[in-house]
């Protein structure tokens, strides 16, 4: 359930909603540290030791993991995030003066 960078800087939908809550930049600034943060979360998730045989676990629960990381992940990113929403928008505005 990875979802490509393009995809969310090309997404109406997306740039519908949030148009009313900042410039275009630090949406997606947020939507890149959303998709880092829900990285990690995966990584971590995959260092549990799950049994293969147990009967809780499946594809069903892998789904609802891999959503529940995403909604994790934008929780912290709409909160105070871990800072790298900042950085990314300093470096899109870093190569916008070029």
């Amino acid at each position: 359930m990875d979802t490509p960078i393009n995809a969310i800087v090309n997404d109406p939908l997306l740039m519908a909603q949030k148009s009313t809550q900042g410039s275009k930049k630090a949406m997606v600034a947020e939507e890149v540290e959303s998709l880092f943060i829900y990285q990690l979360l995966k990584a971590m998730d995959q260092t549990m030791n799950r049994e293969d045989d147990d009967i809780l676990y499946g594809k069903g629960e892998e789904t609802f993991r891999s959503l529940y990381h995403q909604e994790i992940a934008r929780e912290i990113t709409r909160g105070s995030g871990i800072g790298l929403k900042a950085l990314i928008q300093q470096e899109i505005d870093q190569q916008e003066n070029k």
